[in-house]
Protein backbone atom coordinates (compact mmCIF):
# COMPACT_ATOMS: atom_id res chain seq x y z
CA UNK A 1 0.00 0.00 0.00
CA UNK A 2 2.89 2.57 0.93
CA UNK A 3 4.75 1.79 -2.21
CA UNK A 4 1.38 2.15 -4.41
CA UNK A 5 0.97 5.47 -2.66
CA UNK A 6 4.03 6.34 -3.01
CA UNK A 7 3.35 5.99 -6.83
CA UNK A 8 0.67 7.99 -6.89
CA UNK A 9 2.34 10.91 -5.31
CA UNK A 10 4.99 10.42 -7.66
CA UNK A 11 2.82 10.77 -10.74
CA UNK A 12 0.73 13.95 -9.04
CA UNK A 13 4.01 15.85 -7.99
CA UNK A 14 7.21 15.05 -9.94
CA UNK A 15 5.62 12.33 -12.82
CA UNK A 16 6.00 14.35 -16.73
CA UNK A 17 2.99 16.91 -17.24
CA UNK A 18 1.63 18.20 -20.37
CA UNK A 19 0.21 21.34 -20.47
CA UNK A 20 -4.19 20.75 -20.49
CA UNK A 21 -6.13 23.77 -22.55
CA UNK A 22 -8.52 25.11 -20.26
CA UNK A 23 -11.66 26.17 -22.01
CA UNK A 24 -14.04 28.73 -19.81
CA UNK A 25 -17.57 27.03 -19.20
CA UNK A 26 -20.03 29.70 -20.44
CA UNK A 27 -23.77 28.72 -19.79
CA UNK A 28 -27.00 30.71 -20.19
CA UNK A 29 -30.67 29.65 -18.95
CA UNK A 30 -33.48 31.01 -21.03
CA UNK A 31 -36.71 30.21 -19.07
CA UNK A 32 -40.31 30.68 -20.88
CA UNK A 33 -42.78 32.94 -18.46
CA UNK A 34 -46.00 32.75 -20.38
CA UNK A 35 -49.56 32.42 -19.32
CA UNK A 36 -49.68 28.93 -20.60
CA UNK A 37 -46.97 27.53 -17.59
CA UNK A 38 -50.09 28.06 -15.45
CA UNK A 39 -51.27 24.58 -16.99
CA UNK A 40 -48.13 23.07 -17.29
CA UNK A 41 -45.85 23.90 -14.43
CA UNK A 42 -49.00 24.30 -11.72
CA UNK A 43 -46.56 24.11 -8.80
CA UNK A 44 -43.48 26.70 -10.69
CA UNK A 45 -41.40 24.11 -10.43
CA UNK A 46 -39.21 26.20 -12.50
CA UNK A 47 -37.94 27.73 -9.19
CA UNK A 48 -36.49 25.20 -8.01
CA UNK A 49 -34.90 23.97 -10.66
CA UNK A 50 -33.07 27.10 -11.25
CA UNK A 51 -31.77 27.46 -7.40
CA UNK A 52 -30.61 23.93 -7.86
CA UNK A 53 -28.75 24.82 -11.07
CA UNK A 54 -27.29 27.87 -9.05
CA UNK A 55 -26.05 25.48 -6.26
CA UNK A 56 -24.44 23.37 -8.79
CA UNK A 57 -22.50 25.86 -11.40
CA UNK A 58 -18.60 26.20 -10.10
CA UNK A 59 -17.05 29.60 -9.13
CA UNK A 60 -15.10 31.09 -12.35
CA UNK A 61 -17.53 30.23 -15.13
CA UNK A 62 -19.44 32.57 -17.00
CA UNK A 63 -23.26 32.32 -16.60
CA UNK A 64 -26.13 34.30 -16.81
CA UNK A 65 -29.82 33.37 -16.46
CA UNK A 66 -32.76 35.34 -18.12
CA UNK A 67 -37.14 35.10 -18.54
CA UNK A 68 -38.96 35.54 -21.94
CA UNK A 69 -42.26 36.47 -22.44
CA UNK A 70 -43.23 38.87 -24.73
CA UNK A 71 -40.03 40.77 -23.17
CA UNK A 72 -36.69 39.40 -22.07
CA UNK A 73 -36.12 40.23 -18.11
CA UNK A 74 -32.90 39.65 -16.59
CA UNK A 75 -32.86 36.89 -13.47
CA UNK A 76 -29.08 36.88 -13.07
CA UNK A 77 -26.53 38.49 -15.20
CA UNK A 78 -24.28 37.53 -17.52
CA UNK A 79 -21.05 37.76 -15.03
CA UNK A 80 -18.51 35.09 -13.69
CA UNK A 81 -19.67 32.67 -11.10
CA UNK A 82 -19.16 33.36 -7.23
CA UNK A 83 -21.50 33.30 -4.30
CA UNK A 84 -22.83 36.55 -4.93
CA UNK A 85 -23.87 35.71 -8.29
CA UNK A 86 -25.53 32.33 -6.33
CA UNK A 87 -27.48 34.13 -4.05
CA UNK A 88 -28.80 36.87 -7.26
CA UNK A 89 -30.06 33.95 -8.88
CA UNK A 90 -31.63 32.43 -6.20
CA UNK A 91 -33.45 35.72 -5.39
CA UNK A 92 -33.68 36.19 -8.51
CA UNK A 93 -35.78 32.88 -9.11
CA UNK A 94 -38.49 34.64 -7.19
CA UNK A 95 -39.53 36.48 -10.23
CA UNK A 96 -40.76 33.50 -12.37
CA UNK A 97 -44.08 33.38 -12.92
CA UNK A 98 -46.76 32.55 -15.24
CA UNK A 99 -48.47 35.51 -16.26
CA UNK A 100 -46.63 36.93 -19.50
CA UNK A 101 -48.34 37.09 -22.73
CA UNK A 102 -46.84 35.75 -25.89
CA UNK A 103 -44.12 33.56 -26.41
CA UNK A 104 -41.56 35.33 -27.81
CA UNK A 105 -38.30 32.56 -28.50
CA UNK A 106 -36.59 35.09 -30.95
CA UNK A 107 -36.13 38.02 -28.75
CA UNK A 108 -34.81 35.76 -25.56
CA UNK A 109 -32.36 33.90 -27.86
CA UNK A 110 -31.39 37.43 -29.27
CA UNK A 111 -30.92 38.76 -25.72
CA UNK A 112 -29.36 35.75 -23.90
CA UNK A 113 -26.39 34.87 -26.66
CA UNK A 114 -26.95 37.48 -29.17
CA UNK A 115 -22.98 37.97 -28.91
CA UNK A 116 -22.94 34.18 -29.68
CA UNK A 117 -22.35 35.02 -33.65
CA UNK A 118 -18.22 33.54 -33.85
CA UNK A 119 -16.25 30.79 -32.68
CA UNK A 120 -14.24 31.27 -29.37
CA UNK A 121 -11.53 28.35 -29.33
CA UNK A 122 -10.89 29.35 -25.52
CA UNK A 123 -15.14 28.77 -24.82
CA UNK A 124 -17.44 26.22 -24.01
CA UNK A 125 -20.76 27.40 -24.78
CA UNK A 126 -24.32 25.99 -23.96
CA UNK A 127 -27.69 27.29 -23.75
CA UNK A 128 -30.37 25.64 -21.67
CA UNK A 129 -34.13 26.91 -23.45
CA UNK A 130 -37.16 26.14 -21.11
CA UNK A 131 -40.68 26.90 -23.37
CA UNK A 132 -44.11 25.22 -23.51
CA UNK A 133 -45.46 26.15 -26.32
CA UNK A 134 -44.98 28.02 -29.89
CA UNK A 135 -43.62 30.93 -31.29
CA UNK A 136 -46.12 33.30 -31.06
CA UNK A 137 -44.68 36.68 -31.59
CA UNK A 138 -48.27 39.04 -31.95
CA UNK A 139 -51.76 38.74 -32.87
CA UNK A 140 -51.06 38.02 -36.62
CA UNK A 141 -50.15 34.84 -37.48
CA UNK A 142 -47.89 35.97 -40.00
CA UNK A 143 -45.55 37.72 -37.86
CA UNK A 144 -45.00 34.28 -35.73
CA UNK A 145 -44.09 32.84 -38.80
CA UNK A 146 -42.22 35.13 -40.01
CA UNK A 147 -39.69 34.92 -36.55
CA UNK A 148 -39.48 31.27 -36.63
CA UNK A 149 -38.22 31.39 -40.13
CA UNK A 150 -35.57 33.91 -38.78
CA UNK A 151 -34.65 31.31 -35.82
CA UNK A 152 -34.15 28.47 -38.32
CA UNK A 153 -31.89 30.41 -40.46
CA UNK A 154 -30.01 33.73 -38.69
CA UNK A 155 -30.13 32.51 -35.35
CA UNK A 156 -29.41 29.33 -35.85
CA UNK A 157 -26.53 30.01 -38.52
CA UNK A 158 -24.65 32.45 -35.52
CA UNK A 159 -25.21 29.55 -32.78
CA UNK A 160 -23.36 26.67 -35.25
CA UNK A 161 -20.84 29.44 -36.28
CA UNK A 162 -20.06 30.26 -32.56
CA UNK A 163 -19.72 26.44 -31.82
CA UNK A 164 -22.80 26.74 -29.10
CA UNK A 165 -24.45 23.88 -27.87
CA UNK A 166 -28.10 24.44 -27.65
CA UNK A 167 -30.28 22.13 -24.87
CA UNK A 168 -33.74 22.26 -24.97
CA UNK A 169 -36.58 21.41 -23.10
CA UNK A 170 -39.95 21.37 -24.11
CA UNK A 171 -42.49 21.06 -21.22
CA UNK A 172 -45.42 19.90 -22.68
CA UNK A 173 -47.00 18.47 -25.92
CA UNK A 174 -48.06 21.91 -27.65
CA UNK A 175 -44.48 22.92 -27.69
CA UNK A 176 -42.90 23.30 -30.89
CA UNK A 177 -41.28 20.21 -30.69
CA UNK A 178 -40.12 20.14 -34.27
CA UNK A 179 -37.90 23.52 -33.23
CA UNK A 180 -36.59 22.48 -30.03
CA UNK A 181 -35.18 18.83 -31.67
CA UNK A 182 -33.60 21.07 -34.59
CA UNK A 183 -32.16 23.65 -32.30
CA UNK A 184 -30.30 21.15 -30.18
CA UNK A 185 -29.81 18.42 -33.15
CA UNK A 186 -27.94 20.84 -35.42
CA UNK A 187 -25.65 22.33 -32.59
CA UNK A 188 -25.07 18.93 -30.71
CA UNK A 189 -27.00 19.27 -27.89
CA UNK A 190 -29.88 17.24 -25.72
CA UNK A 191 -33.40 17.38 -26.51
CA UNK A 192 -35.95 16.99 -23.80
CA UNK A 193 -39.74 16.43 -23.55
CA UNK A 194 -41.35 15.93 -20.97
CA UNK A 195 -44.90 16.10 -19.55
CA UNK A 196 -44.73 16.39 -15.96
CA UNK A 197 -43.07 19.25 -14.70
CA UNK A 198 -42.27 17.21 -11.04
CA UNK A 199 -39.23 16.26 -13.22
CA UNK A 200 -38.26 19.56 -13.62
CA UNK A 201 -35.07 19.24 -11.28
CA UNK A 202 -33.79 16.22 -12.37
CA UNK A 203 -34.10 17.21 -15.72
CA UNK A 204 -31.60 21.02 -15.06
CA UNK A 205 -29.21 18.62 -13.06
CA UNK A 206 -28.56 16.25 -16.04
CA UNK A 207 -28.18 19.06 -18.62
CA UNK A 208 -25.40 20.21 -16.01
CA UNK A 209 -23.71 17.39 -16.18
CA UNK A 210 -23.90 17.22 -19.75
CA UNK A 211 -22.60 20.56 -20.57
CA UNK A 212 -20.37 20.83 -17.10
CA UNK A 213 -18.80 17.83 -17.40
CA UNK A 214 -18.49 17.91 -13.54
CA UNK A 215 -15.99 15.50 -11.67
CA UNK A 216 -18.00 13.19 -9.61
CA UNK A 217 -17.62 10.00 -7.09
CA UNK A 218 -18.86 6.49 -7.67
CA UNK A 219 -22.31 6.28 -5.09
CA UNK A 220 -22.79 2.96 -4.14
CA UNK A 221 -25.50 1.80 -2.02
CA UNK A 222 -25.57 5.43 -0.32
CA UNK A 223 -21.45 5.17 0.07
CA UNK A 224 -19.08 7.65 -1.28
CA UNK A 225 -15.47 7.25 -0.89
CA UNK A 226 -13.20 10.88 -0.21
CA UNK A 227 -9.63 11.36 -0.84
CA UNK A 228 -7.49 13.80 0.16
CA UNK A 229 -6.97 15.49 -2.79
CA UNK A 230 -10.99 16.87 -2.91
CA UNK A 231 -11.45 20.08 -1.32
CA UNK A 232 -15.28 20.13 -1.77
CA UNK A 233 -18.20 17.86 -2.38
CA UNK A 234 -21.96 18.59 -2.98
CA UNK A 235 -24.23 15.83 -2.60
CA UNK A 236 -27.71 16.00 -4.52
CA UNK A 237 -30.66 13.84 -3.10
CA UNK A 238 -33.83 13.57 -4.91
CA UNK A 239 -36.29 13.37 -2.51
CA UNK A 240 -40.21 12.48 -2.29
CA UNK A 241 -42.47 13.71 -0.39
CA UNK A 242 -42.93 11.74 2.22
CA UNK A 243 -39.10 11.01 2.85
CA UNK A 244 -38.10 10.39 5.97
CA UNK A 245 -35.32 13.14 7.08
CA UNK A 246 -31.58 12.64 5.40
CA UNK A 247 -28.70 12.35 8.06
CA UNK A 248 -25.16 12.58 6.74
CA UNK A 249 -21.93 10.12 8.54
CA UNK A 250 -18.65 11.20 8.01
CA UNK A 251 -15.52 8.53 8.27
CA UNK A 252 -15.25 8.68 11.95
CA UNK A 253 -19.28 7.99 11.84
CA UNK A 254 -20.20 10.68 13.28
CA UNK A 255 -24.15 11.97 11.86
CA UNK A 256 -25.21 15.76 10.92
CA UNK A 257 -28.30 16.58 9.62
CA UNK A 258 -29.92 19.79 8.36
CA UNK A 259 -30.62 20.19 11.96
CA UNK A 260 -27.11 19.83 13.45
CA UNK A 261 -24.27 21.03 10.91
CA UNK A 262 -20.58 21.96 11.64
CA UNK A 263 -19.80 24.72 10.07
CA UNK A 264 -18.01 23.47 6.57
CA UNK A 265 -21.45 21.61 5.71
CA UNK A 266 -23.69 24.17 4.03
CA UNK A 267 -27.18 22.13 3.27
CA UNK A 268 -30.01 23.43 1.47
CA UNK A 269 -33.66 21.87 1.40
CA UNK A 270 -35.87 22.46 -1.63
CA UNK A 271 -38.70 21.16 -3.42
CA UNK A 272 -37.50 17.49 -4.69
CA UNK A 273 -34.28 17.37 -3.42
CA UNK A 274 -31.59 18.48 -0.91
CA UNK A 275 -28.36 20.00 -1.48
CA UNK A 276 -25.40 19.04 0.43
CA UNK A 277 -22.22 20.83 0.30
CA UNK A 278 -18.58 19.79 2.56
CA UNK A 279 -15.56 22.19 2.10
CA UNK A 280 -12.85 20.29 3.08
CA UNK A 281 -14.64 16.97 3.53
CA UNK A 282 -12.26 14.51 5.65
CA UNK A 283 -10.63 11.39 3.47
CA UNK A 284 -12.87 8.34 4.22
CA UNK A 285 -15.99 6.67 3.59
CA UNK A 286 -18.87 8.49 4.04
CA UNK A 287 -22.38 7.55 4.04
CA UNK A 288 -25.86 8.88 3.35
CA UNK A 289 -28.82 7.38 5.21
CA UNK A 290 -31.84 8.74 3.03
CA UNK A 291 -34.04 6.51 0.18
CA UNK A 292 -31.54 5.45 -2.99
CA UNK A 293 -32.18 7.11 -6.27
CA UNK A 294 -30.61 6.58 -9.15
CA UNK A 295 -30.17 10.23 -10.14
CA UNK A 296 -28.69 11.18 -7.03
CA UNK A 297 -24.68 12.05 -7.41
CA UNK A 298 -21.71 13.33 -5.28
CA UNK A 299 -20.18 16.39 -7.02
CA UNK A 300 -16.32 17.03 -5.82
CA UNK A 301 -13.89 20.18 -6.44
CA UNK A 302 -10.69 18.76 -7.18
CA UNK A 303 -7.25 19.19 -8.47
CA UNK A 304 -7.18 15.47 -9.17
CA UNK A 305 -9.59 15.46 -12.43
CA UNK A 306 -10.59 12.55 -15.01
CA UNK A 307 -11.71 14.06 -18.45
CA UNK A 308 -13.81 12.32 -21.01
CA UNK A 309 -13.49 13.27 -24.84
CA UNK A 310 -16.23 14.96 -26.78
CA UNK A 311 -19.00 12.15 -27.37
CA UNK A 312 -21.67 12.80 -29.96
CA UNK A 313 -25.38 13.14 -28.14
CA UNK A 314 -26.37 11.22 -31.20
CA UNK A 315 -25.34 8.07 -31.99
CA UNK A 316 -26.00 5.62 -35.25
CA UNK A 317 -26.93 2.16 -34.67
CA UNK A 318 -23.73 -0.35 -35.82
CA UNK A 319 -21.58 3.44 -35.02
CA UNK A 320 -18.50 2.74 -32.50
CA UNK A 321 -17.00 6.15 -31.70
CA UNK A 322 -13.84 5.85 -30.12
CA UNK A 323 -13.99 6.55 -25.99
CA UNK A 324 -10.98 8.37 -24.75
CA UNK A 325 -9.79 9.45 -21.71
CA UNK A 326 -6.84 10.44 -19.32
CA UNK A 327 -6.52 12.17 -15.85
CA UNK A 328 -4.97 15.52 -15.17
CA UNK A 329 -3.56 17.47 -11.71
CA UNK A 330 -3.92 21.10 -10.99
CA UNK A 331 -4.38 21.43 -15.21
CA UNK A 332 -1.54 19.51 -16.34
CA UNK A 333 -2.21 15.93 -17.79
CA UNK A 334 -1.37 12.63 -16.03
CA UNK A 335 1.47 11.05 -18.55
CA UNK A 336 3.93 8.79 -16.01
CA UNK A 337 3.77 5.05 -17.12
CA UNK A 338 3.66 4.23 -13.45
CA UNK A 339 0.77 6.30 -12.56
CA UNK A 340 -0.99 5.05 -15.47
CA UNK A 341 -0.39 1.42 -14.03
CA UNK A 342 -2.79 1.09 -11.28
CA UNK A 343 -5.53 2.71 -12.91
CA UNK A 344 -8.27 1.07 -14.26
CA UNK A 345 -10.58 2.92 -16.32
CA UNK A 346 -14.18 0.76 -17.01
CA UNK A 347 -17.29 2.05 -18.28
CA UNK A 348 -20.89 1.18 -18.55
CA UNK A 349 -23.85 1.55 -20.87
CA UNK A 350 -27.04 2.03 -18.84
CA UNK A 351 -30.33 2.17 -20.20
CA UNK A 352 -31.31 -0.79 -22.28
CA UNK A 353 -31.88 -4.32 -21.27
CA UNK A 354 -28.90 -6.17 -19.55
CA UNK A 355 -25.39 -4.91 -18.63
CA UNK A 356 -23.15 -3.56 -21.28
CA UNK A 357 -19.66 -3.37 -19.42
CA UNK A 358 -16.29 -2.64 -20.42
CA UNK A 359 -12.76 -2.24 -19.72
CA UNK A 360 -10.72 0.78 -21.58
CA UNK A 361 -6.92 -0.27 -22.13
CA UNK A 362 -3.80 1.89 -22.08
CA UNK A 363 -3.82 4.07 -25.32
CA UNK A 364 -0.35 4.25 -27.55
CA UNK A 365 -0.42 8.29 -26.34
CA UNK A 366 1.00 8.78 -22.95
CA UNK A 367 -1.47 8.92 -19.94
CA UNK A 368 -4.57 8.03 -22.50
CA UNK A 369 -6.76 5.07 -21.77
CA UNK A 370 -9.16 4.35 -25.08
CA UNK A 371 -11.76 1.87 -26.36
CA UNK A 372 -14.01 2.04 -29.35
CA UNK A 373 -16.81 2.28 -27.47
CA UNK A 374 -19.67 -0.81 -28.18
CA UNK A 375 -22.97 0.77 -28.38
CA UNK A 376 -26.24 -0.49 -28.00
CA UNK A 377 -28.17 -1.16 -31.64
CA UNK A 378 -31.83 -0.42 -30.28
CA UNK A 379 -33.06 2.94 -31.10
CA UNK A 380 -33.25 4.92 -27.61
CA UNK A 381 -31.70 6.99 -24.68
CA UNK A 382 -28.82 5.93 -22.85
CA UNK A 383 -26.21 6.94 -20.28
CA UNK A 384 -22.70 6.61 -20.79
CA UNK A 385 -20.81 5.90 -17.07
CA UNK A 386 -17.15 6.27 -16.66
CA UNK A 387 -15.64 5.28 -13.83
CA UNK A 388 -11.69 5.56 -13.39
CA UNK A 389 -10.23 3.95 -10.00
CA UNK A 390 -7.31 3.64 -7.95
CA UNK A 391 -5.78 2.34 -4.71
CA UNK A 392 -6.63 5.66 -2.77
CA UNK A 393 -9.12 7.75 -5.22
CA UNK A 394 -12.03 6.95 -7.54
CA UNK A 395 -13.33 9.21 -10.32
CA UNK A 396 -17.04 9.32 -12.29
CA UNK A 397 -18.24 10.50 -15.67
CA UNK A 398 -21.79 10.51 -17.33
CA UNK A 399 -22.72 11.35 -21.09
CA UNK A 400 -26.05 11.23 -22.38
CA UNK A 401 -26.59 10.04 -25.78
CA UNK A 402 -28.99 8.84 -28.01
CA UNK A 403 -29.07 5.57 -30.23
CA UNK A 404 -31.00 6.25 -33.83
CA UNK A 405 -31.21 3.83 -36.85
CA UNK A 406 -29.41 4.38 -40.02
CA UNK A 407 -29.16 0.59 -41.23
CA UNK A 408 -31.75 -1.77 -42.05
CA UNK A 409 -30.47 -4.92 -42.99
CA UNK A 410 -32.64 -7.96 -45.25
CA UNK A 411 -31.70 -11.30 -46.80
CA UNK A 412 -33.12 -14.05 -49.15
CA UNK A 413 -31.67 -17.00 -49.40
CA UNK A 414 -31.61 -18.69 -52.79
CA UNK A 415 -30.43 -22.02 -54.29
CA UNK A 416 -27.24 -21.16 -55.60
CA UNK A 417 -26.99 -17.62 -53.86
CA UNK A 418 -28.02 -15.15 -50.63
CA UNK A 419 -29.22 -11.91 -51.94
CA UNK A 420 -28.45 -9.02 -48.93
CA UNK A 421 -30.33 -5.77 -48.77
CA UNK A 422 -29.29 -2.96 -47.11
CA UNK A 423 -31.28 -0.09 -46.78
CA UNK A 424 -29.71 3.84 -45.04
CA UNK A 425 -32.10 5.63 -43.45
CA UNK A 426 -33.20 9.46 -44.79
CA UNK A 427 -31.03 12.24 -43.51
CA UNK A 428 -28.83 9.77 -41.44
CA UNK A 429 -25.67 9.80 -43.91
CA UNK A 430 -23.96 11.24 -46.81
CA UNK A 431 -21.30 10.37 -48.65
CA UNK A 432 -21.59 6.78 -48.33
CA UNK A 433 -19.05 3.88 -49.16
CA UNK A 434 -19.81 0.41 -48.44
CA UNK A 435 -17.42 -2.45 -48.27
CA UNK A 436 -18.63 -6.29 -48.28
CA UNK A 437 -16.45 -8.98 -47.64
CA UNK A 438 -16.91 -12.65 -47.47
CA UNK A 439 -15.06 -14.40 -44.81
CA UNK A 440 -15.14 -18.27 -45.18
CA UNK A 441 -13.02 -21.46 -43.88
CA UNK A 442 -11.32 -21.13 -47.29
CA UNK A 443 -10.21 -17.25 -47.53
CA UNK A 444 -11.60 -14.13 -47.36
CA UNK A 445 -13.77 -12.98 -50.94
CA UNK A 446 -14.84 -8.95 -51.30
CA UNK A 447 -17.66 -9.13 -52.63
CA UNK A 448 -19.79 -6.46 -54.68
CA UNK A 449 -21.97 -3.95 -53.62
CA UNK A 450 -24.43 -2.86 -56.16
CA UNK A 451 -27.14 0.42 -55.59
CA UNK A 452 -30.20 -0.44 -56.70
CA UNK A 453 -32.06 2.64 -55.57
CA UNK A 454 -31.74 6.39 -53.54
CA UNK A 455 -30.01 4.75 -50.32
CA UNK A 456 -30.88 0.85 -50.79
CA UNK A 457 -27.76 -1.31 -52.07
CA UNK A 458 -27.59 -4.80 -52.76
CA UNK A 459 -24.96 -7.38 -52.41
CA UNK A 460 -25.32 -10.77 -54.18
CA UNK A 461 -23.41 -13.76 -52.28
CA UNK A 462 -23.00 -17.08 -54.40
CA UNK A 463 -22.45 -20.02 -51.97
CA UNK A 464 -21.38 -22.16 -54.80
CA UNK A 465 -17.49 -20.76 -54.21
CA UNK A 466 -16.88 -22.27 -50.47
CA UNK A 467 -17.60 -24.73 -48.23
CA UNK A 468 -18.76 -24.77 -44.30
CA UNK A 469 -20.06 -21.72 -42.50
CA UNK A 470 -19.11 -18.43 -43.69
CA UNK A 471 -20.00 -14.73 -42.80
CA UNK A 472 -20.41 -11.57 -44.16
CA UNK A 473 -18.97 -8.25 -43.26
CA UNK A 474 -19.97 -4.82 -43.84
CA UNK A 475 -18.67 -1.62 -43.31
CA UNK A 476 -20.34 1.54 -44.12
CA UNK A 477 -18.35 4.90 -44.42
CA UNK A 478 -19.95 8.40 -44.89
CA UNK A 479 -20.75 11.19 -43.08
CA UNK A 480 -23.24 12.04 -40.37
CA UNK A 481 -23.96 16.04 -39.36
CA UNK A 482 -20.48 16.83 -40.93
CA UNK A 483 -18.78 14.18 -39.10
CA UNK A 484 -17.34 11.44 -40.63
CA UNK A 485 -18.63 8.20 -39.21
CA UNK A 486 -18.23 4.49 -39.44
CA UNK A 487 -21.19 1.98 -39.23
CA UNK A 488 -19.96 -2.59 -38.46
CA UNK A 489 -23.94 -4.06 -38.87
CA UNK A 490 -23.44 -7.88 -37.24
CA UNK A 491 -21.73 -10.16 -39.73
CA UNK A 492 -24.50 -11.99 -41.14
CA UNK A 493 -24.03 -15.74 -40.80
CA UNK A 494 -23.93 -17.89 -44.60
CA UNK A 495 -23.60 -21.42 -45.46
CA UNK A 496 -21.70 -22.73 -48.55
CA UNK A 497 -22.64 -25.24 -50.61
CA UNK A 498 -19.87 -25.61 -52.94
CA UNK A 499 -20.43 -28.94 -54.70
CA UNK A 500 -18.29 -31.90 -54.08
CA UNK A 501 -16.02 -33.05 -56.94
CA UNK A 502 -15.94 -36.66 -58.40
CA UNK A 503 -13.45 -38.60 -56.79
CA UNK A 504 -10.60 -40.09 -59.04
CA UNK A 505 -9.56 -43.28 -58.44
CA UNK A 506 -6.29 -43.92 -57.55
CA UNK A 507 -3.93 -45.70 -60.34
CA UNK A 508 -2.97 -49.70 -60.05
CA UNK A 509 -1.26 -51.93 -62.51
CA UNK A 510 -2.83 -53.31 -64.78
CA UNK A 511 -2.97 -57.17 -64.36
CA UNK A 512 -1.03 -58.85 -67.11
CA UNK A 513 -3.27 -60.98 -69.82
CA UNK A 514 -2.97 -64.58 -69.14
CA UNK A 515 -0.70 -66.67 -71.09
CA UNK A 516 -1.68 -67.79 -74.13
CA UNK A 517 -1.27 -71.35 -74.88
CA UNK A 518 2.17 -71.85 -76.71
CA UNK A 519 1.45 -72.77 -80.38
CA UNK A 520 4.25 -74.02 -82.32
CA UNK A 521 5.67 -71.27 -84.74
CA UNK A 522 7.50 -71.59 -87.89
CA UNK A 523 10.99 -70.82 -87.70
CA UNK A 524 11.25 -67.40 -88.14
CA UNK A 525 13.85 -65.43 -90.40
CA UNK A 526 16.59 -63.11 -88.61
CA UNK A 527 15.62 -59.67 -88.60
CA UNK A 528 17.25 -57.03 -89.39
CA UNK A 529 19.22 -55.21 -86.43
CA UNK A 530 17.29 -51.72 -85.42
CA UNK A 531 18.91 -48.99 -86.05
CA UNK A 532 19.24 -46.97 -82.88
CA UNK A 533 16.91 -44.09 -81.76
CA UNK A 534 17.97 -40.33 -82.19
CA UNK A 535 18.89 -38.72 -79.08
CA UNK A 536 17.49 -35.37 -79.79
CA UNK A 537 13.21 -35.75 -79.05
CA UNK A 538 10.32 -35.30 -81.96
CA UNK A 539 8.85 -32.38 -83.36
CA UNK A 540 5.67 -33.16 -81.54
CA UNK A 541 7.28 -34.58 -78.41
CA UNK A 542 9.49 -31.17 -78.30
CA UNK A 543 6.59 -29.05 -78.50
CA UNK A 544 4.33 -30.78 -76.13
CA UNK A 545 7.49 -30.04 -73.90
CA UNK A 546 7.74 -26.67 -74.75
CA UNK A 547 4.76 -25.45 -75.15
CA UNK A 548 3.82 -21.76 -77.18
CA UNK A 549 5.73 -19.82 -75.08
CA UNK A 550 9.00 -22.33 -75.62
CA UNK A 551 7.94 -22.02 -79.10
CA UNK A 552 8.68 -18.45 -78.85
CA UNK A 553 11.59 -18.14 -77.38
CA UNK A 554 12.88 -20.40 -79.24
CA UNK A 555 12.26 -18.97 -82.14
CA UNK A 556 13.05 -15.69 -81.28
CA UNK A 557 17.00 -17.07 -80.49
CA UNK A 558 16.63 -18.43 -83.87
CA UNK A 559 16.17 -15.17 -85.36
CA UNK A 560 18.53 -13.46 -83.25
CA UNK A 561 21.17 -16.00 -84.22
CA UNK A 562 20.43 -15.36 -87.99
CA UNK A 563 20.59 -11.66 -87.64
CA UNK A 564 23.90 -11.94 -86.04
CA UNK A 565 25.22 -14.15 -88.93
CA UNK A 566 23.64 -11.94 -91.47
CA UNK A 567 24.89 -8.73 -90.13
CA UNK A 568 28.77 -10.41 -89.68
CA UNK A 569 29.03 -11.89 -93.49
CA UNK A 570 27.34 -7.95 -94.49
CA UNK A 571 30.08 -6.92 -92.35
CA UNK A 572 32.81 -9.10 -93.46
CA UNK A 573 31.88 -8.85 -96.99
CA UNK A 574 32.09 -4.97 -97.05
CA UNK A 575 35.49 -5.18 -95.36
CA UNK A 576 37.05 -7.60 -98.05
CA UNK A 577 35.83 -4.81 -100.33
CA UNK A 578 37.65 -2.16 -98.92
CA UNK A 579 40.80 -4.01 -98.29
CA UNK A 580 40.51 -5.31 -102.17
CA UNK A 581 40.04 -1.46 -103.01
CA UNK A 582 43.26 -0.53 -100.97
CA UNK A 583 45.23 -3.15 -102.75
CA UNK A 584 44.34 -2.32 -106.35
CA UNK A 585 45.55 1.49 -105.20
CA UNK A 586 48.86 -0.04 -103.95
CA UNK A 587 49.36 -2.03 -107.33
CA UNK A 588 48.68 0.85 -109.51
CA UNK A 589 51.09 2.84 -107.72
CA UNK A 590 53.40 0.27 -107.95
CA UNK A 591 52.70 0.42 -111.65
CA UNK A 592 52.93 3.99 -112.26
CA UNK A 593 56.38 4.21 -110.56
CA UNK A 594 58.01 1.51 -112.46
CA UNK A 595 56.68 3.48 -115.69
CA UNK A 596 58.62 6.77 -114.17
CA UNK A 597 61.41 4.78 -113.52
Amino acid sequence: MRIIAGLLLYALVLGPLLAEPQRQLDVRVLIDVSGSMKKNDPQNLRQPALRLLAGLLPDGIMAGVWTFDRDVSVIAPLQPVNETWRQQAISGSQNIHSSGQFTHIEGGLRVAVGDWYQPDPSKDRHLILLTDGMVDVSHDPADSLASRERIFGEILGDLKAAGAKVHSIALSHQADLKLLQILSRETAGLNESIGNADRMQRVFMRLFQQAGKPDTLPLRDNRFLVDAGIREATVILFTGPRADETRLLDPAQREFSARALPSNIRWHSDQGYELITIKSPEPGEWQLVADMDPDNRVMVVTDLKMHLNDLPVVCLAEQRPEIRVHFSNKGEKLTDEDFVKIVTVSGEIMGGPGANRFQLRPADTPGDFVLDAPLPNQPGRYQLVISGQGETFSRELRHQFEVRPALSLSRQDEAEQVRVLLEIAPETLSDVRIRAQLNTPEGELPQMVLPVQINRYEVEVSTLGFSGQGSLHLRVEGNHRGQPVVLRPDPLPISGSKPDLPAVPAETEAAPPPSPEPKAEPKAEPKAKPEPAPEEAEPEQMGEDLGLMGWLLFAGANLLLLLLAGGGWWLWRKRKQRLAAQMNELEDDDADADTDE
